[in-house]
């Protein structure tokens, strides 16, 4: 059974299915999926997905950006998406940032700097540039300073230490200069 109908009935799911446009078949999907979630500032989630989509220029990319939490965040795994006509090139960008699932309640601050880290390497060396920039837009939609100053200070911290070095590492991959840029820096 596919896991999308635990969110469209089969006609529905069926009417997915033929659309030709996969942007509009990835949005149509991803407002199902993730209509009442809330990011940690308690705005609507889709907000995160549309931005990291709004970042990227490529389609490829802006599509793979609006599926990108999708096996990380719900049931819906690879062949639910392949059963609706997303294509397998899309989807291995979607699995390339998608994390692993490891429960990380009794990690120490290090160990998940750590992990983030191995997570940022699985994608650098992927050697997918449609998956390193869809990483780099989600980085930088959730290192926004705007959004990050309505959290509390710890969790600005948490993010400052999270996602400023990775975004460095990613930009020289890219063979980006990084003075170029503005890293989020709240200090």
């Amino acid at each position: 059974m596919n896991n999308l109908l635990n969110y469209f009935s089969e006609v529905e799911l069926k009417i997915i299915t033929q659309m030709k446009d996969l942007h509009l078949k990835c949005t149509v999907i991803v407002t199902e999926l993730f209509k009442e979630k809330k990011d940690k500032a308690g705005y609507p989630y889709l907000g995160h997905l549309f931005r990291v989509s709004d970042r990227l220029e490529l389609e490829i990319e802006k599509i793979a950006a609006l599926l990108h939490d999708v096996l990380e965040d719900t049931e819906v795994v690879e062949k639910d998406l392949l059963e609706v006509g997303i294509p397998k090139e899309i989807i291995d960008i979607v699995k390339i940032v998608t994390p692993e699932n490891i429960d990380k309640s009794n990690f120490t601050k290090e160990e998940k700097l750590k992990l983030y880290d191995k997570e940022i390497d699985k994608v650098i060396n992927s050697g997918n540039i449609y998956a390193i920039r869809l990483k780099e837009a989600d980085m930088l939609d959730n290192y926004d300073l705007e959004r990050i100053k309505l959290l509390p200070e710890d969790q600005q911290e948490w993010f400052d230490e999270k996602y400023g070095k990775q975004l460095i590492k990613l930009r020289k991959v890219k063979g980006e200069e990084n003075d170029r840029y503005k890293i989020n820096k709240r200090k």
